[in-house]
């Protein structure tokens, strides 16, 4: 038996998602969370009338073509993923029967909040019963409804937010920092305008070494009168060329000198499976 003075190690508290440890602690549930973490950084920004959502895609190795960022859910509403790739598809498959159903009986778009509260909820099951792990995944939910343009995050908690603008992923606080500064400006500018705030903060996110290109990039949009498409990769690339390179320097300087390290460490810190 353990001594009564012996600490417990935090293994003793991760074994199920469902035990606490004595600071009320989920572990498993943080293990989750910290998969978004390392998955590659996506964003979103909205205005009075249209919304983004925007993700960099990285491939496995160099024969085999980069996982989809952004995936569609209905005319009028997409997600942006990051964590494992493989929950996110399963989430949006769930999210696009929703959609469907509730415009097969009512006749019109699902509302962006019922649609994220019911995602949310899928999420926090996974965290109070034996049997199921956590979602590895976080979303960030980007669509144009009857209220108007709208963007939520979700987390492997259970939890959700709406926001103006919002970064999740690996080597992101850069781009928090950025869209901090800029988002009282966001509700009264055009939707390229908006666009190429997104470029630029997902640029300031790469590695010195890295150059933003069409291939690393997938920018959703939608708006009144403009169903939720991807961007062309003719259209991502007149973006990409507005980019000014002292603008992303300037971005990329606020990011915590070890961000970066952190990301590249590995082992049993990184996520499997990622993209």
């Amino acid at each position: 038996s353990r001594a009564p003075n012996q600490r417990m190690n935090r293994s003793d508290y991760d074994g199920y998602v469902t035990t606490f440890s004595p600071n009320g602690r989920l572990h498993q549930v943080e293990y989750a969370m910290k998969a978004v973490d390392h998955g590659t950084a996506c964003l979103g920004l909205r205005s009075d009338t249209h919304v983004i959502v925007a993700g960099l895609k990285r491939a496995s190795n160099e024969l085999s073509s980069p996982h989809a960022k952004i995936m569609e859910l209905d005319g009028h509403a997409g997600i942006a993923v990051s964590g494992l790739i493989a929950d996110g598809r399963s989430l949006a498959r769930s999210m696009r029967q929703t959609c469907l159903h509730h415009k097969f009986v009512y006749g019109e778009p699902q509302p962006l909040g019922r649609l994220v509260a019911g995602v949310a909820d899928k999420h926090q099951r996974c965290t109070q019963g034996l049997g199921r792990r956590p979602f590895g995944v976080g979303l960030l939910v980007g669509g144009y409804d009857q209220t108007g343009p709208h963007l939520f995050q979700t987390c492997p908690s259970g939890n959700f937010y709406e926001h103006y603008a919002c970064a999740i992923g690996s080597r992101t606080q850069a781009a928090k920092t950025y869209l901090e500064r800029h988002f009282e400006s966001f509700p009264s500018l055009p939707v390229e305008e908006l666009i190429r705030h997104a470029v630029v903060a997902l640029a300031g996110t790469l590695p010195n070494e890295d150059v933003l290109e069409v291939a690393k990039l997938d920018v959703g949009v939608a708006g009144p009168n403009r169903d939720f498409a991807l961007l062309s990769d003719e259209e991502l690339q007149v973006f990409i060329d507005m980019v000014d390179a002292a603008e992303v320097a300037a971005v990329a300087a606020a990011a915590p000198a070890d961000e970066g390290e952190e990301e590249g460490k590995g082992g049993d810190d990184a996520a499997p499976m990622e993209s």
